[in-house]
């Protein structure tokens, strides 16, 4: 896995994607946030992959990737005429939230993966609703990680 520069325009993900040749893409969201009443609680939401999922058909399927922790988001579908409306796409079908760009910068990280090249195009977003998630303590990601660590090793 590769991570590669910034790019300062979201206008210019599209033609990254094409000039690099990636055959698969996808958008995923950062959502950073704090309580009003205290700034130093900032957090960032992180979504828990699960093992399967169904795809567009409704057939079961495994995930890559199973239990690893990131932010929403998932890949590009023909009718999404930016990665920014995959990235809102996604974000909508997971979590409900309806994200707007905070950040014109988007980061891509490049990788391949079961025969493919890949690119995860990931920007920092903001949204005006109130995120309700269930909470786990930083031991206990530690410890998950560490878990993932032998297992995938």
């Amino acid at each position: 896995m590769e991570t590669e520069y910034e790019i300062r325009n979201i206008e210019a993900v599209e033609a990254h994607c094409q000039k690099n040749g990636f055959e698969r893409v996808s958008g995923s969201t950062i959502i950073p946030g704090y309580r009003s009443d205290d700034p130093s609680t900032a957090h960032v939401l992180l979504l828990k992959r699960s093992p399967e999922s169904k795809d567009d058909a409704g057939v079961l399927k495994k995930n890559s990737f199973p239990y690893t922790w990131e932010g929403s988001g998932g890949g590009a579908k023909s009718e999404d005429k930016t990665i920014f409306e995959t990235m809102v796409r996604e974000t909508h079908e997971e979590t409900g939230l309806k994200p707007q760009a905070a950040s014109d910068r988007v980061y891509c990280v490049r990788f391949d993966h079961n025969g493919y090249r890949m690119a995860k195009y990931i920007a920092i977003t903001a949204t005006e609703e109130k995120i309700h998630c269930q909470r786990l303590w930083s031991n206990k990601i530690r410890s998950l990680e560490a878990q993932m660590a032998r297992h995938y090793g």
